[in-house]
């Protein structure tokens, strides 16, 4: 008899499973997940590949609310669990028939909260919605607030040597922290995560755990003396760290001093200028080129070209020129020093060119000339005499006047 009672209680049981309905099964599914994470069965739930301190080992209650098809043999099944509202996306198994849940959204939520109970910090709401990869990014803060809590426990130690051996940027700037900073909040930016703390401090990590710079910690006055030291207000500081500010300061700083350097430069390349014009200004006339010119029957000359330098207009400028042979002996022809006079008139900033092409009668004697002189009359009656000129700079239009 007892025999015939087991098979029918299991007859029963078997005939209960079968009428139930998918939408019944899938909220038991949601419902055995649930316990699975309760229980702290992490394979169960699928949270095997996260961080331990991530896992959700505390769910108080669960509370269905709603269960809608989203697909052939699948639903999404709302639910409250403690407080936060949850989306569970099952399917069913199409060889087992079983009910599976594949993906949450909204568990993260309720971690957040307890993490903030059992730390005291604030993180930041992942960007994901779905629970997997929030937690992966939840995982990454509570890695960087493990390595803050390292640093805090270093720094507070006053140990001066351990501190600049594993944060060495300390060691290049004055620092002061008077108490162990607590963390209350972490911001995460551009793969920069930023921990505010409870006594007004903040500070940077990497991804990988790496302090990278600070807010109220490293004092910036000498920074901001650098640049005020060029008669200008530093930069705003706006939203910058301690360390990129003073970097921006010091890149502010360089800038001005190059360019500082450059107008120095500029003021003392002008009075050069000045000074190497006012020399030419000074004599009233200067040679711009000569080269030797002939006649094409024998004779051989001088083809010059000279600029008036003054502020006065020239009647003429005289060419001074005397002829050397092989041996560099002067060669004579109707006397030694020949005077050539270009004729003008020639005004301010003007230049003139003359060709002397018959100074010497016998050219094939005349190997080499010097011009002892250069002579400029002006209308006014008076005159500049300049002995041995050189040729000009060919750019003296751009520094003479």
């Amino acid at each position: 008899m007892k025999k015939y009672l087991l098979i029918i209680a299991s007859f029963l049981l078997l005939l209960s499973s079968c009428s139930e309905t998918p939408k019944e099964k899938a909220e038991k599914a949601v419902k055995d997940y649930v316990t699975a994470i309760q229980k702290g069965d992490i394979k169960c739930a699928d949270w095997e590949n996260l961080s331990p301190e991530y896992v959700i080992t505390n769910i108080d209650s669960l509370v269905i609310d709603s269960t809608k098809i989203s697909g052939i043999n699948s639903f999404y099944v709302y639910a409250h669990v403690e407080d936060k509202l949850v989306k569970f996306d099952v399917e069913q198994d199409p060889e087992s028939s079983d009910f599976k849940v594949l993906e949450t959204r909204g568990l993260y939520a309720i971690d957040l909260a307890k993490i903030k109970e059992k730390t005291g910090c604030m993180l930041q709401r992942p960007y994901y919605e779905n629970d997997f990869d929030a937690a992966k990014e939840i995982s990454q803060q509570l890695y960087v607030l493990q390595k803050f809590e390292e640093f805090s426990n270093t720094i507070s130690s006053n140990d001066t040597s351990m501190i600049y051996q594993l944060y060495p940027q300390f060691k290049n700037y004055n620092y002061s922290i008077s108490t162990k900073p607590t963390a209350k909040s972490i911001r995460v930016d551009s793969g920069r995560y930023r921990i505010s703390c409870s006594d007004s401090t903040s500070y940077e990590f990497s991804m990988n755990g790496n302090l990278t710079d600070c807010l109220g910690v490293i004092s910036v006055e000498d920074a901001e003396n650098e640049v005020k030291r060029f008669g200008v207000d530093p930069k705003p500081r706006g939203s910058n760290f301690d360390i990129a500010y003073i970097l921006g300061l010091k890149e502010q700083a360089k800038a001005l001093a190059e360019e500082q350097a450059r107008k120095l430069a500029e003021i003392e390349k002008e009075k050069a200028r000045k000074e190497k014009a006012n020399k030419y200004i000074k004599q009233g006339v200067a040679l711009i080129s000569s080269q030797f010119s002939n006649n094409g029957k024998g004779a051989k000359g001088v083809k010059f070209k000279a600029l008036n330098t003054s502020n006065k207009t020239a009647k003429y400028i005289i060419m001074e020129v005397v002829g050397y042979n092989s041996v560099d002996d002067p060669v004579y022809s109707d006397g030694y020093l020949k005077r050539c006079r270009g004729i003008g008139p020639i005004g301010p900033g003007e230049a003139g060119s003359w060709d002397f092409d018959e100074i010497w009668e016998r050219g094939d004697l005349v190997e080499s000339y010097e011009i002892k002189a250069l002579v400029i009359q002006f209308k006014d009656g008076t005159s500049k005499r300049v002995k041995l000129p050189r040729p000009i700079p060919s750019n003296y239009r751009d520094w003479l006047y």
